[in-house]
């Protein structure tokens, strides 16, 4: 027995015709040993596999349980980042919950977070959003990032003379340390 392979539609079909002039089992000795049962699902799929590209490996995976469903899901997406937005996880189940109510042959449909995260995999889309070059901070982010009143650290003397030591952290609120100033958040 050969280990699993995957194979192109045009060596799928090769087999096939081999397989209908001469046999599954002489088809099977022929190519490499195939396995007979795989001889006789590409039998089976001839017709299938006859309007598929020849270079594709066909037939694997499986097909979206719900195509309509997903389709509608996939425009909302699409106009929610034409608009800037972005999408989460969380808003694209929650958004299939409410289209699945409205399309046929959705029973039983459970928007789980597995399901969301192959979703996305699946089409190709990612957890983002679009910004703008350059982007401006808001002024609120800047006055949280930016301390108003605290400590400075300073520098240590090494006096050995006995005159005093430098004091470690100076607060930039006493008359002492003046001359030290803490940025100041400014509204834009």
């Amino acid at each position: 027995m050969s280990c699993w392979r995957s194979y192109t539609t045009a060596k799928k079909l090769k087999v096939v015709s081999y397989a209908e002039a001469h046999g599954n089992r002489a088809a099977s000795h022929e190519f490499d040993n195939k396995a007979e049962s795989n001889i006789r699902l590409w039998r089976r799929q001839k017709e299938r596999l006859q309007v598929l590209p020849m270079m594709k490996m066909a037939e694997r995976g499986k097909s979206a349980a719900y195509p309509e469903l997903e389709a509608k899901l996939v425009e909302w997406i699409g106009e929610c980042r034409q608009q800037g937005g972005g999408v989460s996880i969380v808003e694209v189940r929650m958004k299939a919950l409410t289209i699945a109510k409205t399309c046929a042959n959705t029973a039983g449909f459970k928007a789980s977070y597995g399901w969301g995260d192959r979703f996305m995999n699946h089409h190709g889309l990612l957890v983002r959003r679009r910004t703008t070059i350059a982007q401006k901070l808001p002024i609120v982010f800047k006055c949280k990032t930016m301390p108003k009143k605290g400590f400075l650290k300073c520098s240590i003397s090494n006096a050995v003379d006995g005159s005093e030591d430098d004091a470690l952290w100076m607060d930039p609120s006493d008359d002492e340390s003046a001359d030290c100033e803490l940025p100041v958040c400014e509204d834009d």
